[in-house]
């Protein structure tokens, strides 16, 4: 996929799925079109390489395959991206394919790309720039509607565009309640460290 900007759920299915030993292999752009989405894709690097999930990056540039192959046996093509707006509000397209003759052309294309992309590690993780770690944090608040663009909005029907308002209303409130959380937490703190020994003198 070239983009990864997948919520909890998406993030905890892939963990969980790789933890069962089940071989999940992903390969991602190892040159990116958008910073900001790179960065984010970045920021799943960690929980998933620790939970077990392969992820390569393609060396030669910029990778824009959308394709999930399983066992072989089952197969997806199309426009479909790991991201938000892929999942959840676009239209998107793709074919679903079971015990055809062409997955196995779709897994020898995977292998080959396979051996043109660089395995992903802890250590390569660690080595990531500073400003690309906090980048990638900061923008999962905002994941939905990371690859939202004014173009987009112009030629959105009125239907879309109501509903790219709710997602932002829900991602509004979403993130003050996750802040509000927060302040409380260590407003508590603060207040523990004052109040609770006075109870004692």
């Amino acid at each position: 996929t070239p983009y990864l900007i997948i919520d909890a759920e998406m993030e905890n299915t892939l963990k969980y799925t790789a933890k069962r030993g089940v071989d999940v292999c992903m390969i991602l752009p190892g040159i990116a079109d958008n910073i900001p989405a790179h960065a984010l894709a970045k920021s799943h690097y960690r929980a998933l390489t620790e939970a077990g999930v392969k992820i390569y990056e393609y060396l030669p540039g910029f990778i824009h395959a959308k394709e999930f192959i399983v066992d072989g046996q089952k197969a997806v093509v199309g426009s479909i991206n790991l991201d938000y707006r892929s999942l959840y509000l676009n239209f998107e397209c793709g074919i679903f394919l079971y015990q055809n003759n062409v997955i196995s052309d779709m897994e020898k294309d995977f292998q080959n790309t396979l051996r043109r992309s660089l395995n992903i590690t802890m250590e390569d993780y660690k080595k990531l720039p500073l400003h690309v770690k906090l980048t990638g944090s900061m923008l999962r608040f905002i994941a939905p509607l990371s690859k939202l663009s004014l173009k987009n909005i112009k030629n959105a029907g009125t239907s879309d565009f109501s509903s790219l308002c709710q997602h932002f209303l829900c991602l509004f409130y979403a993130t003050s309640i996750k802040c509000m959380a927060f302040f409380i937490l260590c407003y508590g703190y603060y207040m523990h460290d004052i109040i609770y020994p006075m109870l004692w003198v």
